[in-house]
């Protein structure tokens, strides 16, 4: 689980020892910034602003960063990469 406070971002990274990452937010104030940039092959940049129950799954190499969030509560989101072997 991550929790994002008041102010709190994410700069831009990704997550190369896996195939697949995700985030499901349980809990955000919305329209209180917070929202997830994805880059993609371009370098364009895709932004989407979360709702409570949305759930984001992209590839792992992708970069991606969080905009600060505004909220007077908590952003909690459960992020997760999966991870194969042969």
């Amino acid at each position: 689980f991550t929790i994002q406070k008041k102010n709190e971002g994410h700069a831009s990274h990704n997550h190369p020892k896996s195939i697949l990452s995700g985030v499901y937010y349980f809990s955000i104030d919305e329209s209180k910034g917070g929202e997830i940039e994805i880059s993609n092959n371009n370098g364009e940049k895709i932004t989407h602003r979360p709702k409570k129950n949305d759930i984001i799954i992209f590839h792992s190499n992708t970069y991606h960063s969080v905009k600060p969030y505004m909220g007077d509560n908590d952003r909690i989101a459960l992020v997760w990469d999966a991870v194969y072997t042969f």
